[in-house]
């Protein structure tokens, strides 16, 4: 009897391996082939860059790349404020992403590259820090960096196809700013922008949700620091609470000193009217910022003269609309629905005015994500990065070429 059940057991056993044996594929997975990372130096002519000590890059090269002689379209992936050249991988794995995306055939085998965009007060902002505008370099030329010197660095370390149809630019929150206003500027560089809760839409950051007519921004500053508009917020207390305690007056400063900063003797900081004094750099000269709001927690001249014109995206979009037309490039860009730095309306925004200009893009300000119901994983500013960098990196992959 032991012997017919154990038999009866066999037979079974063997029909269902019959039977599911087309299904371990799917069950399994495709078997993943694995690129090569690497950490490359890619000093840069500029001694500000060079001083925050982090002019590298990872460098992704996909499966076969040592083997198959052939060229390859090129992503530059950057960070978030806070980050460096190592964020993407030591957080997300990207090699383990991209790996599988390649080998999976969802994406096309690519060169990855992700550079550094940190600085001295957390972030560049991937902006040329200029006093005045277009002047000297203060806080470092960040853009050019990233335009000039990392892609001939790439193009000239590596087999890449040489030409703007064949490179991308994705970013995540300062980098989905950073992607923006790189590809906007610079459409002869890069066919191909992902912008993941970026600051796209400058409007956006002096709109009130919450008590008008301050911003719901200056109202998150002043409420890190203890206070309240219209009290009186100064430059000494912003400067004394900067750290991971106070963010958004820490990020506002990077900012600052990416689009707006200052260089002179302190007697001429106007610290009354919002200029911060952050550094010596000798001969009795200080380096700072020049804040965007004055002592009434309103926008001021700063943000009207200088952070609206050189570095909103919308307003860089339609300055520079002939060029991008010209060029073809186009946009992927997402938010998510609930992110907590109030970026959903800069997507909306942007992407209402790609479609009003008729710019070819794609995106959406997402809820719920196959796998991630917004009630157990709410779409906020980086909960759904993997579905975010998946998604932009398919269509990066459909639209570089021809």
């Amino acid at each position: 009897m032991k012997r017919k059940a154990m038999a009866l057991f066999i037979a079974l056993l063997v029909v269902f391996m019959g039977i599911n044996c087309s299904k371990t594929d799917e069950i399994i997975g495709p078997q993943v082939k694995e690129g090569a990372l690497l950490e490359v130096p890619i000093h840069s002519m500029d001694p500000v860059m060079n001083s925050y000590g982090d002019t590298f890059a990872l460098v992704y090269l996909p499966p076969g790349y040592d083997t198959s002689g052939e060229s390859y379209p090129v992503v530059y992936l950057l960070h978030g404020y806070g980050g460096n050249h190592r964020t993407w991988q030591d957080i997300e794995d990207i090699k383990g992403i991209l790996d599988y995306l390649i080998s999976s055939g969802e994406i096309r085998p690519m060169i990855v590259v992700m550079p550094s965009g940190f600085s001295m007060l957390g972030g560049t902002f991937y902006t040329n820090s200029q006093y005045p505008p277009g002047g000297n370099d203060i806080f470092g030329m960040a853009e050019n960096y990233i335009v000039a010197e990392v892609v001939s660095y790439i193009d000239s370390s590596f087999r890449t196809i040489p030409d703007n149809r064949h490179r991308a630019i994705i970013g995540l929150s300062m980098g989905g700013y950073g992607a923006a206003k790189l590809a906007i500027k610079h459409p002869d560089v890069f066919g191909v922008a992902g912008l993941h809760s970026g600051v796209l839409c400058f409007d956006s950051l002096m709109r009130s949700t919450v008590a008008p007519p301050y911003s719901d921004l200056i109202l998150g500053i002043y409420a890190e620091n203890g206070k309240t508009p219209p009290e009186t917020l100064s430059v000494t207390e912003m400067v004394q609470n900067l750290g991971p305690d106070h963010p958004l007056t820490t990020m506002l400063i990077a900012m600052a000193a990416a689009y707006s900063p200052k260089a002179a003797p302190l007697s001429q900081f106007d610290t009354l009217g919002y200029e911060v004094p952050l550094r010596e750099i000798g001969m009795g000269i200080w380096v700072g910022v020049r804040l965007p709001f004055g002592v009434n927690a309103m926008p001021n001249e700063v943000w009207d003269s200088i952070w609206l014109p050189y570095h909103d995206p919308l307003t860089l979009l339609e300055e520079n609309i002939d060029s991008v037309r010209q060029y073809g490039l186009s946009f992927y860009a997402d938010c998510g629905r609930q992110d907590e730095l109030l970026l959903t309306g800069h997507t909306q925004a942007f992407l209402a005015a790609l479609e009003r200009l008729g710019i070819p893009h794609s995106g959406s300000i997402f809820d719920d994500v196959p796998g991630y119901p917004s009630d157990e994983f709410p779409p906020m500013h980086a909960t759904h990065t993997y579905i975010m960098i998946k998604n932009s990196l398919k269509y990066a992959s459909e639209h570089m070429g021809d």
